[in-house]
């Protein structure tokens, strides 16, 4: 039974709807119960005439779970392009990281036809620099040693790959058999100074790569582990290596802002281009970034003020420039309906206390007996003032 916020079976007389994925909740492999079904947890008014169930009937299912597997996506979308079935457990908790050595064995074929699309066949690569397409590179990072799965595709743009000669036609449903062989494990934080800064080096020039292709969630994926594994070299004894890692951390921090930009992520990208001016105060391309994320975040006076900052530092860029006149025509827009909105809560305070004291003043009047006042006029107009008035406009 797949379960991926939904239950699939293929009978088709399988409890319908969400009641199944309840039904499931908490079982384990090789357990059995009963499940009674109300009627509007079944077929309901319309029953199911195919299957011999009249309108508004109560069902019992006698169940025995032989297996259960979880399904796990591994495109980084959101969007189940690529769904990893484990078909064999590997060994230990250990899985490989941004650009370890892994030892793979591949096939892949045609769900609909059962036609290999991929003979079987052994490769090693450095995981994640995108030699192979995302279907396998992303997949391995998820495996243990001696894990199989099986990779659905929906679409073919993620697992087509010149180079392993695989190349779907728009209809296959084509599933990817993985096994994860063997794997070198990288760690960051015992390696040599200097070896770290090379390993990132390599990350970051291939999230420039997927970031010039269009692949921005690779990209931003590869940043992210410069950033995080460079986070902390205050302590590093060489002092060419920690120069040579914040300026790197820098950079990605940097490259990461234009990635989220694109994937319209505000607030993160208005964070990373923070932490690029906490060390560097006058760097225009966060400056900018940063301009532009706090327009769309709303936050118009820090834009105003990070986008003149940065037209100070480059008079030469239009972008810049045109940015800039946009926030400020925000920013004017946005004081104005404050004003408005000050005017008018003024105005209605106003007429209030004048309510209520033309309400004391007729209560006071009843009280005694005597005529209610009138209510207040508007004063007389004012005289024009002098054209030598000294008054600021």
């Amino acid at each position: 039974i797949p379960v991926v916020e939904r239950c699939e079976c293929a009978a088709e007389d399988w409890i319908p709807g969400d009641a199944a994925l309840r039904v499931l909740s908490g079982v384990r492999p090789g357990s059995r119960c009963l499940a009674r079904l109300a009627p509007d947890l079944a077929y309901g008014e319309a029953g199911k005439p195919e299957l011999g169930v009249p309108p508004n009937t109560a069902l019992e299912y006698d169940i025995e779970v032989l297996e259960l597997t979880t399904l796990e996506e591994v495109t980084l979308d959101s969007q189940g392009r690529a769904m990893k079935k484990t078909i064999k457990d590997g060994e230990g908790y250990d899985r490989p990281s941004e650009g370890a050595e892994v030892r793979v064995r591949l096939e892949a074929r045609d769900d609909h036809s059962g036609a290999a699309l991929l003979e079987e066949q052994e490769v090693t690569f450095l995981a994640g620099l995108g030699r192979y397409c995302s279907a396998v590179e992303e997949t391995v990072l998820t495996m243990k040693k001696g894990e199989a799965c099986e990779v659905r595709c929906d679409h073919v743009d993620i697992c087509t790959d010149t180079e392993l000669g695989l190349r779907p036609t728009p209809d296959a449903a084509v599933v990817i058999v993985v096994e994860l062989l063997d794997f070198s494990a990288v760690n960051m934080f015992s390696a040599e100074e200097p070896e770290r800064v090379k390993h990132c080096t390599m990350m970051k020039e291939a999230g420039s790569r997927f970031f010039q292709t269009g692949s921005t969630r690779l990209a931003l994926k590869r940043y992210h582990f410069v950033t995080t594994s460079l986070a902390y070299t205050g302590s590093w004894k060489d002092d060419s290596a920690r120069d040579a890692a914040e300026g790197l951390r820098r950079a990605c921090h940097l490259n990461s802002a234009a990635c989220l930009l694109k994937l319209e992520r505000w607030q993160e990208a208005e964070m990373a281009c923070g932490m690029v001016l906490r060390e560097d105060p006058g760097n225009v391309k966060a400056l900018f970034r940063r301009g532009r994320a706090l327009i769309e975040l709303q936050e118009y006076r820090e834009a105003e003020k990070s986008l003149r900052k940065t037209v100070e530092l480059d008079r030469k860029s239009k972008e810049a420039a045109q940015l800039l006149a946009k926030a400020k025509q925000l920013l004017r827009a946005e004081l104005e309906q404050s004003r408005k909105m000050l005017s008018r809560m003024a105005q209605g305070i106003t007429k209030s206390e004048e309510e209520e004291e033309v309400a004391a003043q007729a209560a006071a009047a009843a009280s005694a007996d005597l005529p209610p006042p009138a209510p207040p006029t508007a004063p007389p107009p004012a005289e024009a003032e002098s054209a030598e008035d000294d008054s600021i406009g």
